[in-house]
C-alpha cells in the first residue's frame, strides 16, 4: 500500500492521495535553460510561462505516467506491474520515467499494482533514504546495509511485495525481464512462485514511453540545446595540438554547468565512432568524429554529434565525412508519420552503398527519458508517428583504410513531418589550423 510521510499532499477528482514531487522546482523568471553565468555559454531555450504556459507541472506528468500504466495493466489483465531498473544510462529508464529515481550503477526495482503509485525496492540505505525524501513514494531497503552480497535481497523483497496480504497476483509483467532484470533476482521469482506466470512487458511499457506529451517537448529541448552548447564550444577551441581530454573537458564544463545529469563525449577519429578521448593531438589531415549526448536536469536524452576536416584532408576522408551528411537528409526525408523506422534506415543504407562503406552501430533509435523505441533498422517496420523522439546518427566507416564518421541529430515527429531540435548548421566543416 502506498505510504505517505510529507505533509503536503495533492487530491484529485478520482479521490486518490498523490505525493508531490518534492525536488524538482523551476523559478518562472529564469531562463529555462542555460544554468551558467558566461554569456558566450548561454542556451537560448526559454519557455512562456504567462496563462499556463510554462514548465510542466511533473507532478501531474507523473501522475499522468501512473495511469497510462493502469489502463496498460487492465488491458494486459496483470495484476502487478515490475519496472527493472540498472542504474546506467542506455537502460532504457523505467525507473526514472515513473518514479523519478535513479540509481547510480546498482540494479533496482519498482512495483506498480492496479490505483497504486510505484513501491520503490532499493539497494542501498543510501538510495532509500534519498529516493524516498525525493519522490515522496513509498521506498524498501532490500539487504542489510551498503553492499549487497549473497541472498538476494531485491529478489526477495519482489516476492514479498507480491505476495503481501492485501494483493493476490498471478500474473506480473516485467519490463526488463530478458535485457536489465537481475538472473538471481528472476529465478528467485520463479522459485518462490511458481503459480504466478510472469510476463516480458518490456514492449508494452516500452510504448508507453515512447510518445511523448506535448508537456514533455520543452524538456527535450533543454537537453538538446546543452547538447548544441557543447558541439559549438568544441567548434570555438578545436585546433592543432589540443588533445581529445583538453576538448572533452571544455565541452562537459559547458554540459555540467548547465545542469547535465549525464553525458557521453566522444572525439576521435577511425572506424567507427565509439572513440573515449585520449592524449592524442588534433593533427592536420584529421577526421574527427564529436559527439555529445547529454542527459539533461529534466532527466530526457538528446544526441548531437558533427564531423569535421582538420585542414585538407584525403579525398577519401573527404568523401566518407560528406556522405554522413547526405545520409542525414536522405533519413530526414522519410522521417515522417506513416513511414517506418525500416525506410529511415534503408535511406541511410543506399548512401552507405553509393560511397562503399560499412555501417556500424544501428542507424538511430528513439529516446526520451533513456533510449526507448523504435531502433532505426532495416527489419525494423515499426511505423513513425507523431509524439516519437528519434536520434539519427549514420555511422560510416573503411575499415581496409582506417576511416569512420558519424554525424547525429535528434528529431521531434510531428503531425506532419518533424522537428530538428538542434539550431546549429549541418554542414561538414573544415577546422582551419592555428586559426
Amino acid at each position: 500500500m502506498m505510504r505517505i510521510e510529507r505533509n503536503s499532499k495533492i487530491h484529485v477528482n478520482s479521490g486518490r492521495t498523490w505525493p508531490e514531487t518534492p525536488y524538482f522546482c523551476i523559478y518562472p523568471s529564469i531562463p529555462y535553460c542555460g544554468m551558467g553565468t558566461d554569456s558566450n555559454h548561454e542556451t537560448t531555450t526559454e519557455i512562456n510561462t504567462a496563462e499556463g504556459t510554462g514548465p510542466p507541472d511533473r507532478t501531474e506528468l507523473r501522475r499522468g505516467r501512473w495511469e497510462r500504466a493502469w489502463t496498460m495493466m487492465e488491458d494486459h489483465d496483470y495484476d502487478a506491474l515490475v519496472l527493472a531498473h540498472q542504474g546506467m544510462i542506455t537502460e532504457y529508464g523505467y525507473l526514472t520515467y515513473f518514479a523519478e529515481y535513479f540509481t547510480v550503477l546498482r540494479s533496482a526495482y519498482a512495483v506498480i499494482f492496479p490505483e497504486e503509485p510505484p513501491t520503490l525496492i532499493l539497494p542501498t540505505r543510501a538510495d532509500a533514504y534519498l529516493a524516498e525524501n525525493r519522490t515522496g513514494l513509498e521506498t524498501v531497503q532490500a539487504g542489510t546495509g551498503d553492499v549487497i552480497a549473497g541472498e538476494p535481497a531485491l529478489g526477495q523483497e519482489l516476492v514479498a511485495r507480491l505476495t503481501a496480504d492485501e494483493h493476490d497476483v498471478s500474473r506480473v509483467g516485467i519490463a526488463g525481464m530478458n535485457q536489465i532484470m537481475n538472473v538471481e533476482d528472476y529465478r528467485h521469482l520463479v522459485d518462490r512462485l511458481p503459480d504466478v506466470e510472469l510476463i516480458d512487458a518490456t514492449d508494452t511499457v516500452g510504448r508507453l514511453k515512447t510518445i511523448k506529451e506535448p508537456a514533455e517537448l520543452p524538456m527535450v529541448r533543454e537537453s538538446a540545446d546543452i547538447g548544441d552548447a557543447a558541439i559549438k564550444r568544441f567548434l570555438e577551441i578545436a585546433d592543432l595540438g589540443m588533445t581529445g581530454w583538453e576538448l572533452r573537458g571544455e565541452m562537459e564544463h559547458v554540459t555540467q554547468s548547465r545542469g547535465a545529469k549525464e553525458v557521453l563525449t566522444f572525439v576521435g577519429q577511425g572506424p567507427y565512432f565509439l572513440h573515449r578521448p585520449t592524449a592524442d593531438p588534433i593533427e592536420p589531415g584529421d577526421l574527427l568524429t564529436v559527439y555529445s549526448e547529454v542527459v539533461g536536469p529534466n532527466d530526457y536524452w538528446t544526441e548531437r554529434a558533427i564531423t569535421c576536416a582538420v585542414g585538407d584532408v584525403s579525398e577519401r576522408k573527404q568523401q566518407v565525412g560528406e556522405a554522413c551528411y547526405d545520409a542525414l537528409s536522405a533519413a530526414e526525408d522519410a522521417l515522417h508519420p506513416g513511414n517506418t523506422a525500416a525506410d529511415v534506415a534503408q535511406a541511410i543504407e543506399a548512401v552507405a552503398t553509393e560511397v562503399d562503406v560499412e555501417t556500424g552501430i544501428w542507424h538511430g533509435h528513439g529516446v526520451g527519458v533513456d533510449h526507448d523505441q523504435p531502433v532505426i533498422g532495416v527489419n525494423n517496420d515499426t511505423t513513425l508517428e507523431a509524439g516519437m523522439v528519434i536520434s539519427v546518427h549514420p555511422n560510416f566507416s573503411d575499415e581496409s583504410s582506417g576511416i569512420g564518421a558519424s554525424v547525429a541529430d535528434t528529431y521531434a515527429i510531428t503531425d506532419d513531418g518533424y522537428e530538428r531540435l538542434s539550431s546549429l548548421p549541418r554542414t561538414f566543416r573544415t577546422i582551419k589550423p592555428d586559426r
